[in-house]
C-alpha cells in the first residue's frame, strides 16, 4: 500500500511480508484518516491468524497509538463501543473496523477484566498482553511489515496453541480464554489444531474461574463453538477436561459426527441434548440469555429432530416446520440417513410453506354466525389444517368442507389444531 502517509512505525522488528490482506476501499479510507495524522494503525488480531492460516478472513481489528478521544474526533460518525478499554467502532461506508488504542493493563483482581488501563505509544507492549500467541501478531499495511514477536505464526504453522507468557497469569486475568482456546482448535482452521501442556494443565486447575464470566459472554464463546469446522474436536475436548461438564452439567456424552450437520446454533444444540429431556435445553438457553428466535428454534428441533413425516403429512409437515425445514432434515440426516432425506427433500420440492389460511376470520363469521372469541380461533384453524392436508386452493372448497364437520359442536376443545406430528 503506497500512500503519502504511513505513520509512525512500530517499536519493533518485524519481516517483510506484501499483499497478507486484501484491503478494502473503505479500509485504505480509514487507515490513511489515521496515518494522515501521524499516528501509528496496524491490523491485528484474528485478521493476520485467519490471513496467514489461508482461511476466510472475518472482521478486521485494528490497533492506534493514539487515544480513543481522537479517533473520535477524526471520525464523527465513529462509535465509542468500549471506550473505558480504548475501542472505538469506526464506519466507513458499509463496513465496520474496530479501533482499539495501544494499551497497558493491569489488576484482572475480578479475573475478568483489567482495572487499570493506560494508553500507550508501543506496539510491542500492546502485544505482549494478548492471549495467545496466534493472536499476538500485527501487520502494518503501509510498510507490509508483519509483527510477530511470540512466534505466533510458527504456532499456527505447528497447530498449537499456546499463551503469550506465562498460562495460568494469563487464564485467571480473564477465565474466558478457557473457552476461546476451545474454539482457536476448530474454529476458522483447515485442521485440528492442540494445547500446548502448560496450556492444558492451567486449564484444568482453573476450571472453577468461568464461574466468574458472565453468562453473555460464555455465549459468545460457545456459540462459535458450536459453528465451527471441527465442533467435535473442541466438545471432546471440553468433555476430557471437564469443561463442558462445568458449563452443562447435563451432557454425558458429545454425540459422534456432530460436525456433519449443519452449522447452525440451533440445529447443533438439539443434537447436543439429543440424549436429554427438552427442559435440560430449555434450562441451559434460559441460562445463557439466548435470543428468543435461537431459543424457541433450538427447542422446536430438539422435539421434532427424530420425527421423520409420513408422505401423507407432508403438507402439514411443510407447514408447520416452517423455515426451520432444511435445518430439521439435517437431523433427520444425522438419524436415518442420506438416501432417505434425499427421497424426501425431493418429495417436499414443490410443497410450498407458509401457506397463509384460505378463511379469514370475517368470512368465517360471515359462514357461520360465529362471533369473535376462543371458538372462531379454533375452527379457523381446524380450516386451514383440512385446507393444508386436502391441497384445497379455493374458498369455495372450505366452504364445502363446513358442510361436512361438525363446527356447530359445543366441545371445540377437542377439535384438531394446526400442528405436527
Amino acid at each position: 500500500m503506497s500512500d503519502p502517509f504511513c505513520g509512525r512505525e512500530a517499536d519493533l522488528k518485524g519481516v517483510h511480508t506484501p499483499n497478507l490482506i486484501d484491503l478494502s476501499d473503505n479500509l485504505r479510507f480509514v487507515l490513511n484518516k489515521i496515518a494522515e495524522q501521524g499516528a501509528g494503525v496496524w491490523i491485528v488480531g484474528g485478521a493476520i491468524r485467519d490471513a496467514l492460516a489461508s482461511v476466510p478472513i472475518g472482521d478486521i481489528d485494528l490497533a492506534v497509538d493514539i487515544p480513543p478521544q481522537e479517533i473520535l474526533s477524526i471520525f464523527e460518525s465513529a462509535i465509542p463501543t468500549g471506550i473505558d478499554y480504548g475501542t472505538v467502532t469506526i464506519r466507513a461506508g458499509d463496513s465496520f473496523f474496530e479501533c482499539t488504542t495501544t494499551r497497558i493493563e493491569s489488576d484482572y483482581s475480578d479475573g475478568r477484566r483489567p482495572k487499570v488501563v493506560k494508553w500507550g505509544q508501543s506496539l510491542s507492549e500492546d502485544l505482549s498482553r494478548r492471549d495467545f500467541t496466534i493472536n499476538a501478531m500485527a501487520w502494518d499495511p503501509f510498510r507490509e511489515i508483519l509483527y510477530d514477536p511470540y512466534k505466533g505464526r510458527n504456532d499456527l504453522e505447528s497447530g498449537i496453541i499456546q499463551t503469550v507468557g506465562k498460562a495460568e497469569s494469563r487464564i485467571l486475568e480473564d477465565a474466558l480464554r478457557i473457552l476461546r482456546a476451545y474454539r482457536l482448535m476448530s474454529h476458522h482452521t483447515k485442521s485440528v489444531r492442540r494445547f500446548s501442556t502448560k496450556l492444558s494443565q492451567a486449564i484444568k486447575e482453573n476450571k472453577s474461574a468461568l464461574s466468574r464470566i458472565s453468562s453473555e459472554r460464555i455465549w459468545q464463546e460457545f456459540s462459535q463453538i458450536l459453528r465451527s469446522e471441527f465442533v467435535n474436536a473442541s466438545l471432546n475436548k471440553m468433555k476430557n477436561d471437564q469443561i463442558l461438564n462445568t458449563l452443562i452439567p447435563e451432557i454425558n456424552e458429545v454425540p459422534p459426527s456432530l460436525n456433519s450437520v449443519q452449522p447452525v446454533i440451533s440445529v447443533r444444540l438439539a443434537l447436543l441434548f439429543r440424549q436429554n429431556h427438552i427442559n435440560d435445553l430449555k434450562k441451559f438457553l434460559n441460562e445463557m440469555k439466548v435470543s428468543n428466535t435461537i431459543k424457541q428454534n433450538s427447542m422446536t428441533l430438539h422435539d421434532k429432530a427424530k420425527q421423520l413425516p409420513r408422505e401423507m403429512d407432508l403438507r402439514l409437515y411443510a407447514e408447520i416446520i416452517g423455515d426451520l425445514r432444511e435445518n430439521h432434515l439435517s437431523l433427520l440426516e444425522y438419524e436415518y440417513g442420506e438416501d432417505i432425506v434425499i427421497d424426501l427433500r425431493q418429495k417436499l420440492k414443490n410443497i410450498p410453506q407458509n401457506t397463509p389460511p384460505l378463511a379469514s376470520g370475517d368470512w368465517i363469521m360471515q359462514a357461520t354466525g360465529l362471533q369473535p372469541g376462543e371458538k372462531l380461533g379454533r375452527l379457523k384453524n381446524w380450516l386451514h389444517r383440512i385446507q393444508l392436508e386436502r391441497n384445497i386452493t379455493h374458498l369455495d372448497g372450505i366452504e364445502s368442507v363446513l358442510c361436512t364437520i361438525p363446527w356447530t359442536s359445543s366441545n371445540f376443545e377437542d377439535w384438531p389444531t394446526l400442528s405436527w406430528p
